[in-house]
């Protein structure tokens, strides 16, 4: 009988501390009930947000390039807005847009690359075609040492695009003996 009145006791005393620890706990308690039930809520609206803008930027820009008959100036101005989308898709393809109108000049084309280069949200990928892009532009005109600097790149994937442009540019100068060593080195790979 004892051992029951014990046993009771004790569950009527754990009772009372717990309910004591919730009721001098209780705001802390409830902050972190909230945020664990409006933290994922939150994450996924921001996500939802994200994926409809996305979606209206790749709208826009489906709805330019179909209507896009490059005489309107609210046109390019429209693609030069998408050009600076967080979005790399919307990005990329605003910029081969822009590099296809016959009515911007080459050197506002290298200005709008060199504006994209700087910025520094974009992806390594996304970089090194901006650099492709831009050297294909100035290869007429470019120095040894710029295009060199321009198409300097550690992923390995783009280095053997970037010999091949280095190798063109070579033989576009008439310096056949750097060509043939870099052809010699692309096809030893």
């Amino acid at each position: 009988m004892s051992n029951e009145f014990d046993n009771e006791i004790k569950e009527d005393v754990l009772l009372d501390k717990i309910f004591n620890f919730f009721n001098s706990y209780k705001v802390y308690i409830s902050v972190v009930i909230f945020l664990l039930i409006f933290i994922p809520i939150s994450y996924q609206v921001k996500i939802l947000f994200d994926k409809q803008k996305n979606e209206q930027e790749l709208e826009k820009l489906s709805n330019l390039i179909i209507n896009f008959d490059g005489k309107k100036p609210k046109d390019l101005e429209l693609i030069k807005k998408l050009l600076i989308s967080k979005n790399e898709i919307v990005s990329s393809l605003a910029l081969n847009k822009l590099l296809d109108i016959n009515t911007i000049s080459k050197k506002e084309k290298i200005i709008l690359l060199d504006n994209l280069l700087t910025n520094k949200a974009l992806s390594e990928e996304m970089t090194q075609n901006l650099k492709i892009k831009k050297a294909l532009l100035v290869f007429d005109n470019i120095e040894e040492n710029d295009l060199l600097n321009l198409l300097n790149s550690k992923n390995e994937n783009y280095k053997d695009i970037n010999l091949r442009l280095i190798s063109d540019f070579y033989l576009s100068k008439k310096q056949y003996l750097k060509a043939k060593d870099l052809e010699k080195s692309l096809n030893e790979k």
